[in-house]
């Protein structure tokens, strides 16, 4: 199946895109939603899920598709363990430092100053004293004294004042409870079995690649293995593993809210979103950045000067999205904030390509964001092509033809200056390509197609101007491509070809 001709506005965004965008699904995004995401992620969280918002987010979600081709990808975030606080009153209660405050387990408990109860009811079998608990995302600390009745963790205000949000982190215990919930279990049978317009599943508080694989065997047992798996770094022991998680995951999402609080090391917190970047770019897999990435807009139609410097510090480290969540779902400018991020994208790309600009005139040639170098004789030839797009004053941009996937992480890892075109006949790879600094073209072609014939078909579809093409006059594509020939007979391909006229 085919989209029909890709708008202008639409391919413009082939020469700006140092960041995509995953919008979070809500009543502030519901409305807005075909006229500000033709094209992305979005992103379903499944702590507000129902069978009733289920049905209108699927409607919704169909009918953008529908309006606007197989370019939406749509992802779930599984809750994962709850490990957040019962009610609390509308105004909140006060944490006062050096006090003794209760976090129970029991039901019947109404919260004030001196107690609260919680939704994890194995909290009292975990915590052991001295451990901190911290709530709201860091902001208040408490420490273990003692646990009493098996359902009384009773605790020190260290660090207190007004609580109103209900999140727990327990960065020193070791809760030994699954990251793939039984809730999320329900919610995704409910979600997946016999419906196919979910794309991925993002992991909440994975560890190691076990946790990953559980969910990939539970997805088969639904009979989806085609859904991809996001995981989410948000805990010290995902941290440590971080290189193992990234080769057995098919995204990367740094969760700053709870890392923050999570990590032995808070201040680390820069060097290590920077090191979580760079372990998906190692694999060639997306990697989204949220949490706070532009919180000011839930209520302003500009983002503060410090969130504009900070999304310009992620896109250039290399993340390839940034997630909004309130920013989306309850917040009043959803369409300006999409138009935030794309602004901060573009100045991204205009340093790119200066910095390109002035290796080409001094001849210098460079790597992809500092990779290791790669053993895999394809892989070295790959990084050789693209050594040569980004050096060569013909080549306006790279393509690359990839059924599954495997073939674009490949190329995609590389990096790229120029725009990089990745052809599918898959439309569930197209969707998942959202994620990724490409241009995704969905034709239709068989594996008997000639590869210039792909490449061809794709260029001629994106239709993009020439005026608007990273050269001056006379422009090329490169085509990399994998032939193969039979068992144990993979050829990489490169050739440079003329861009359709």
């Amino acid at each position: 199946m085919s989209d029909p001709n890709l708008s202008a506005e639409l391919c413009s965004d082939v020469l700006s895109s140092s960041a995509r965008i995953v919008a979070t699904m809500g009543p502030a995004s519901f409305d807005t939603l075909e006229k500000t995401l033709q094209y992305g992620t979005i992103r379903m969280n499944m702590a507000f899920y129902d069978s009733t918002v289920h049905t209108t987010w699927r409607e919704r979600i169909e009918r953008v598709r529908k309006n606007g081709g197989n370019r939406i990808c749509i992802m779930l975030d599984a809750v994962g363990p709850r490990v957040k606080l019962g009610k609390l009153p509308a105004d909140g209660i006060n944490l006062v430092d050096g006090a003794e405050f209760t976090i129970s387990t029991r039901k019947d408990i109404v919260a004030d100053d001196t107690i609260v109860s919680t939704i994890f009811e194995e909290l009292a079998k975990f915590v052991k004293p001295g451990e901190p608990i911290l709530l709201a995302e860091g902001k208040f600390r408490l420490e273990v004294v003692k646990v009493e009745d098996g359902t009384e963790v009773r605790t020190k205000v260290i660090h207190g004042g007004l609580l109103k949000k209900r999140g727990i982190n327990l960065p020193k215990t070791d809760l030994g409870v699954p990251a793939l919930s039984d809730m999320d279990r329900e919610h995704l049978t409910a979600l997946l079995k016999g419906d196919t317009y979910i794309d991925m599943v993002a992991l909440s508080f994975v560890r190691d690649t076990k946790d990953v694989q559980e969910l990939r065997d539970f997805l088969k047992s639904l009979d989806r293995p085609d859904v991809r798996i996001m995981s989410k770094i948000e805990t010290q022991p995902a941290v440590d593993n971080i290189t193992e998680i990234a080769g057995i995951s098919d995204a990367l999402m740094v969760a700053r809210g709870d890392l923050w609080s999570e990590v032995k090391d808070p201040w680390a917190m820069p060097r290590l979103t920077t090191a979580i970047i760079r372990a998906g770019n190692e694999k060639g897999i997306p990697v989204i950045t949220a949490t706070q990435v532009a919180s000011s807009m839930v209520n302003s139609d500009i983002p503060s000067r410090a969130e504009v410097d900070e999304l310009y510090f992620l896109m250039s480290q290399g993340t390839d999205c940034v997630m909004g969540s309130e920013e989306f779902a309850i917040g009043k400018y959803p369409a300006e904030t999409i138009s935030a991020f794309k602004q901060v994208a573009r100045q991204i790309d205009e340093a790119r390509k200066e910095e390109t600009s002035r290796k080409l005139i001094e001849g210098v040639t460079h790597g992809p964001l500092g990779l290791k170098p790669s053993t895999s004789t394809n892989q070295y030839q790959r990084q050789a092509a693209i050594n040569w797009a980004d050096n060569s004053p013909r080549i306006a941009v790279v393509v690359t033809i990839s059924n599954m996937g495997a073939a674009a992480r490949a190329v995609y890892r590389q990096k790229p200056h120029k725009p990089l075109v990745i052809v599918t006949n898959n439309p569930q790879t197209a969707r998942y390509l959202q994620l990724f600094q490409v241009w995704a073209v969905l034709v239709d072609y068989t594996d008997d197609t000639e590869p210039r014939l792909v490449c061809q078909m794709a260029l001629s579809k994106l239709n993009l101007p020439k005026e608007k093409l990273p050269v001056d006059e006379n422009p090329t594509a490169l085509l990399i491509s994998n032939r193969w020939l039979g068992p144990n007979c993979n050829i990489l391909s490169v050739e440079e070809l003329p861009y359709p006229k």
